[in-house]
């Protein structure tokens, strides 16, 4: 079961940092730097799995 919803986790850990990096690329060609809320994104994620 466990195994179940860490598989899960990541498939949803990897969607989001994806989509994040992609606006992170987006906004950066656009001079518009959003890439610390893509690392603090990441960061929660991974805080969220450490405390789980």
């Amino acid at each position: 079961m466990a195994n179940i919803l860490d598989v899960r986790f990541i498939f949803l850990y990897f969607i989001t940092i994806s989509a994040n990096f992609v606006e992170c690329i987006i906004s950066y060609i656009l001079i518009i730097n959003s890439c610390n809320k893509y690392k603090n994104k990441l960061f929660w994620l991974i805080n969220f799995k450490l405390l789980k």
